[in-house]
């Protein structure tokens, strides 16, 4: 499904859901309460229109959606009366229709214009494009996020002035608007183009034209990764599909890597390398707190014998006994003496009290 395709996946993932509440029928609560249908609009501060079949109609046309599910009451009248849509099969609740002139790759009406100011960040680019994609008066002339030098710039100014309620009247496409003049750029009409042999895969789009140096449009969600082989582009325009001018008749597009991948796949590497190096060098067993008290008693205990060594080697050795026997003698150990010997041999030390 496009939801499954696109949600939080893709930066179509707007434009979908707004056509999602224009294609959803309103919600109907069954007799055991509970509420079925309507839409979820579940991203915020989206302008949405409600149920409106017809334009969710055109915007599916739009984005070259091949078919369109419907089971509520509502969504089933209206796609039956449609003209754009032709029942073709049920399965269970839903209801089936092939969406007519919806193509993946078409020729333009008029060259686009390019956005000047707009970057392809998300924090820029979706106020101009939902207001493009949410006003049928301005679809003939495609708004771009940058382009060749011959198409018409808009300034940031000039665009904030391109809202819905300031749109065109009348027709674009048939020269018949009102205002044109009041555009903030010209209307330039393309050369009929004829697409055939289009192939529209998983990682790669290919087809032909009959005309090199008209633009086309493809009807895929744009990303960096897109390169294209006999055209120039491609380039991102609204809502958010490519243009691409071809230099060839044969036009393919494949999904590739960028820098930023590349660089990302080199760390990922080096991480597990790093984590097997370190995994295979031999480290020392921890040593438990418990281990150290054992120790250091053993220390105590062999500094303890070492002091009557040296006290019977100054006084006799039955002088050390009997100041032993005494409770004298050299007394307990305060630091730390050079030359201790391993845990080993201090296991098999032996105190003068313990003989």
């Amino acid at each position: 499904s496009m939801e499954g395709l696109y949600f939080e996946a893709s930066a179509t993932v707007p434009y979908h859901f707004l056509m999602q509440d224009e294609l959803s029928g309103p919600s109907v609560t069954e007799e055991e309460g509970e509420s079925v249908g309507g839409p979820s609009n579940p991203m915020r501060g989206l302008p949405y229109n409600g149920f409106d079949p017809e334009l969710g109609i055109q915007h599916m046309q739009m984005l070259g959606i091949q078919y369109y599910l419907a089971f509520s009451e509502a969504a089933v009248s209206a796609a039956d009366a449609s003209e754009d849509l032709t029942l073709i099969g049920e399965s269970g609740p839903w209801n089936v229709y092939l969406v007519g002139d919806a193509p993946r790759v078409a020729g333009l009406d008029y060259e686009p214009v390019v956005w000047d100011g707009v970057s392809d960040h998300q924090d820029e680019w979706l106020d101009p494009s939902v207001d493009w994609f949410q006003t049928p008066e301005r679809w003939d002339v495609y708004q771009a996020s940058n382009g060749p030098e011959q198409w018409q710039r808009i300034g940031p100014d000039e665009l904030s002035a391109l809202n819905p309620s300031d749109s065109l009247d009348g027709d674009v496409s048939n020269g018949e608007a009102e205002n044109e003049s009041e555009l903030p750029y010209e209307l330039r009409p393309l050369p009929d183009v004829t697409v055939d042999n289009v192939d529209y895969g998983q990682t790669g789009i290919s087809f032909d034209v009959d005309e090199i140096g008209v633009p086309v449009v493809v009807n895929a969600s744009y990303f960096p990764n897109w390169n294209v082989a006999g055209a120039d582009g491609p380039y991102r325009v609204a809502p958010n599909v490519m243009v691409v001018i071809p230099t060839e008749q044969h036009v393919s597009l494949s999904y590739g890597r960028t820098p930023v991948d590349v660089a990302g796949f080199m760390l990922t590497f080096l991480g597990i390398a790093a984590a097997i190096w370190l995994a295979r060098r031999r480290t020392p067993e921890a040593t438990a707190w418990f281990d150290w008290v054992e120790w250091l008693d053993l220390e105590a205990k062999w500094l303890t014998h070492r002091r009557w060594v040296e006290y019977g080697e100054r006084h006799g050795s039955e002088a050390a006994a009997s100041h032993a026997e005494a409770g004298e003698g050299p007394g307990p150990v305060a630091e730390h003496e050079v030359g201790s010997p391993t845990l080993e041999e201090r296991d098999n030390v032996d105190t003068p009290e313990s003989g």
